[in-house]
C-alpha cells in the first residue's frame, strides 16, 4: 500500500483539496523536508538514466517541478503551473513525469506574474530584475516604472524641500514615510491611528514630499522600509531624499526605525555605516529561532513582548550587546545537567531588533521581524518610536522613567530624552 502523503492545493476559489499520494508505490522517496510550501520527491535512476528523477510540489498554486535526464538536451528542469487538478492527474505525473499534460507549461524565462501597480499578468522579461526579485506582488513591469519615470521628471526637483505646518508637541504623530498601506495596517489600529503616512505611490506622483523641512518637529518619529535600500536607477533620487529625512531626524534627536519587508540583506550594514556608528551592523541570519528580549529590551519594550519567550523567523543583526533588544533563548533545563555550562551560555550579539542611541539622543532601530501573527509589530515599532531612557546603557535592569517631552513648558527648545534639562525656558 506504500505511505501517504498528505499535499494541500488551493484553488482560485479558495477551497481546499486534499489529495493522498502513495509516493513510495512509485517509487520516490523525500529527499528534504518542506521549505516554504514546496515538497521534494526524489526517485533514483535507472538502467538508461545518469541522473535521479526530481519532483517539487508546490502545494499551495498545485504546481509542478520536474527535473529529467533528456538525450539530447542534459539534465534539465520543467516548471508546470495548476499541473493537477485530481487525484488520478497527480499520481499519473509520478508515475510518468515524461508524459505530456498539455497545459500549464513554462521555463524560468516564461514565469509570469502579476503587476503590483497595472495589475496585469506578465512574462518576466517584462520586469527588471531589481523589481522580479521582490515578492510577487510588490513588483512593478517596466512600463509602470518608465511611467513613474515620466512622473519624476514632470515635478522635477524632489531635493526641493516642502514645508508643513507646526502642530504642538503633544499632538505630533509618527510618520510612515513611503511605506505600503498594507504593511502600516498589519500593525493594527493602535499604531496606525498615531500616524501619517504618506505612500510609495504619493512620492511617485509629488517625490518633493520625501524631504521634510524640520521633521524632528512635526513627527515624533519617522518608520520607513528596507525596500528604498535597492531601488531602479530612476528611484534613487526619491530614496536619497528620504535617507536625508531619516538623517535629519535622527541627528535632531528623534526617533527613526526602517523595517523589512523585501528583506534585503545589506540593509544593516548600510544603515551604520550611513548613520556613522562607531561599530558595524551586520545580517547573521535569516533564520527562526526562539528568543526572548534582552535587559535592554525589557527596558524599551515594557509589558509589549510579555511572553517569557517566542519561536518566530527574522533576519538577525549582529551588534553590540547594548544595541540589541532580543537575544537567543536558551532553556535552562537543557543545560541543567551539562557540566560544561555552569550556566546558560550568554547573549551571543544577534536579534531582530537592534536600537542605537545617537550622541545627540536619537534613536535609529532595525525591526526585522517577518510575520505580524508572531509578535504585535504595531506595540513594538510604538515603543521604537518612543524610546525611554535606559540606564547604564541597557546591561542592568533598573527603574525606567519615560519623559518624553518638557512637562513643565512644553517649549519648542525641549527633546524628548532631555526634557527640562535640555530645555532653554526651563533652564
Amino acid at each position: 500500500d506504500g505511505s501517504f502523503l498528505e499535499l494541500t492545493g488551493r484553488s482560485n476559489d479558495s477551497l481546499f483539496l486534499t489529495v493522498p499520494l502513495s509516493f513510495e508505490g512509485c517509487g520516490y522517496e523525500e529527499r528534504k523536508d518542506e521549505v516554504s510550501s514546496t515538497l521534494f520527491f526524489k526517485k533514483s535512476c535507472g538502467n538508461h538514466d545518469d541522473y535521479p528523477t526530481l519532483i517539487n510540489v508546490f502545494y499551495t498554486t498545485r504546481g509542478i517541478m520536474t527535473k529529467l535526464s533528456h538525450p539530447k538536451s542534459g539534465y534539465n528542469q520543467l516548471w508546470r503551473g495548476m499541473a493537477y487538478d485530481s487525484v488520478e492527474t497527480l499520481r499519473a505525473i509520478f508515475e510518468n513525469p515524461r508524459g505530456h499534460t498539455g497545459k500549464g507549461y513554462r521555463s524560468a524565462d516564461k514565469a509570469r506574474r502579476g503587476c503590483a501597480k497595472c495589475g496585469r499578468q506578465k512574462h518576466r522579461n517584462n520586469f527588471s530584475k531589481n523589481q522580479w526579485r521582490k515578492d510577487p506582488g510588490h513588483s512593478k513591469c517596466s512600463d509602470c516604472i518608465e511611467q513613474g519615470k515620466s512622473n519624476i521628471h514632470t515635478t522635477h526637483d524632489c531635493e526641493e524641500p516642502i514645508s508643513m505646518p507646526y502642530e504642538p508637541r503633544s499632538s505630533l504623530t509618527i510618520l510612515f514615510l513611503g511605506v505600503s498601506s498594507l504593511y502600516l495596517d498589519s500593525c493594527g489600529d493602535t499604531l496606525k491611528n498615531e500616524s501619517t503616512l504618506i505612500t510609495e505611490q504619493d512620492l511617485l506622483q509629488d517625490p518633493t514630499k520625501a524631504k521634510i523641512v524640520n521633521v524632528s518637529q512635526k513627527f515624533r518619529g519617522v518608520i520607513t522600509t528596507d525596500d528604498w535600500f535597492d531601488v531602479d536607477h530612476e528611484y534613487q533620487p526619491i530614496a536619497n531624499s528620504i535617507f536625508r529625512t531619516l538623517k535629519d531626524m535622527y541627528n535632531a534627536g528623534g526617533s527613526v526605525v526602517i523595517a523589512i519587508t523585501v528583506g534585503i540583506f545589506s540593509v544593516p550594514q548600510q544603515i551604520s555605516t550611513m548613520f556613522e556608528f562607531d561599530s558595524s551592523w551586520a545580517l547573521s541570519a535569516y533564520t527562526r529561532r526562539s528568543i526572548t528580549t534582552t535587559s535592554v529590551g525589557r527596558q524599551i519594550l515594557g509589558d509589549t513582548f510579555p511572553e517569557q519567550h517566542v519561536y518566530t523567523k527574522a533576519n538577525f543583526v549582529r551588534a553590540p550587546e547594548e544595541d540589541c533588544l532580543f537575544m537567543k533563548y536558551n532553556n535552562p533545563e537543557i543545560y541543567e545537567f551539562d557540566f560544561d555550562y555552569v550556566e546558560p551560555p550568554r547573549h551571543s550579539g544577534d536579534s531582530p531588533v537592534v536600537m542605537h542611541r545617537g550622541p545627540n539622543g536619537g534613536s535609529l532601530s532595525y525591526f526585522g521581524f517577518v510575520n505580524p501573527s508572531d509578535v504585535s509589530y504595531g506595540d513594538i515599532i510604538l515603543k521604537l518610536a518612543n524610546p525611554c531612557k535606559v540606564e547604564k546603557n541597557g546591561i542592568d535592569d533598573q527603574e525606567v522613567i519615560t519623559n518624553y517631552d518638557c512637562i513643565q513648558c512644553d517649549a519648542d527648545g525641549c527633546t524628548r530624552y532631555g526634557a527640562a534639562i535640555n530645555c532653554s525656558t526651563c533652564k
